[in-house]
């Protein structure tokens, strides 16, 4: 996995950040979140992932307003809550990396934890 990660050039942090989960929580918790860049992004990746932005935005279902729980998690710091286009690769390796954090530890809540981050990032690029 890390020379798959090497050859990407990608850069990974897995850390921790304050944020809510639900709309009527009202003291932000630590939630671990997983950073995931691209080292080179160039013009015609960011117009296509606009491109493409456009279409799965038009094929959304819209959801009532009263919902409890966010989509995703709202960091306090602002830029937590920008993402930047992952690529089907980048993703894979994220994915590959979530596998590498399940054999590598034992069973218990910190473990699925961590793995949920990897998904969260991952799912974040969600292509219906």
């Amino acid at each position: 996995f890390g020379q798959a990660l090497e050859a990407s050039e990608l850069s990974v942090e897995v850390t921790g950040s304050e944020g809510r989960r639900t709309k009527f929580q009202q003291k932000a918790t630590a939630q671990m979140i997983v950073r995931a860049t691209p080292r080179q992004s160039g013009k015609l990746k960011q117009q296509e992932s606009l491109a493409k932005s456009s279409e799965v935005k038009s094929q959304m279902v819209e959801h009532p307003e009263d919902n409890i729980l966010f989509e995703t998690v709202q960091y306090e710091n602002g830029e937590d809550n920008k993402v930047s286009e992952l690529s089907v690769l980048e993703q894979a390796i994220l994915l590959a990396l979530c596998l590498d954090v399940k054999n590598n530890n034992p069973a218990d809540g910190l473990t699925a934890e961590e793995m949920s981050a990897y998904l969260a990032r991952v799912l974040h690029h969600h292509d219906d």
